[in-house]
């Protein structure tokens, strides 16, 4: 399948005034969803900058089923543990869970989103 790319620059102006590149996102696409997104911010007024790479994987009908985000933030030095998004589909709801390393060195899933409309009893 052919591999195609949509990038964004963002550039913004520095305290003293010239434009600078601050925001950088590739999406890469295979066929007709997203295989890869791209992530870089810099802020020289902080002197922060973030890295982060999704990758995504679908189910055979083409729903999203995880994303993996690795990266890294503040300095390159501050590698961000590995973070897993899965997604489940029951009865017409979406369901986004996200699991990640902690700092205490315990594995955590939590639910971060759910589309359900009616609230629990």
């Amino acid at each position: 399948m052919k591999l195609k790319r949509k990038s964004v620059l963002r550039f913004r102006s520095n305290r003293a005034g010239e434009m600078v590149l601050s925001q950088v996102d590739c999406i890469i696409y295979e066929g007709s969803v997203i295989e890869k997104i791209l992530f870089y911010t810099r802020d020289d007024d902080v002197d922060e900058e973030t890295f982060m790479v999704d990758r995504y994987s679908y189910n055979d009908n083409l729903t999203a089923h995880t994303i993996i985000r690795d990266g890294f933030f503040g300095e390159k030095i501050k590698i961000l543990s590995t973070r897993t998004f899965r997604f489940e589909y029951v009865n017409g709801d979406v369901l986004i869970y996200s699991k990640q390393l902690k700092k205490n060195l315990k594995v955590v899933e939590d639910l971060l989103y759910t589309s359900r409309k009616s609230k629990k009893n």
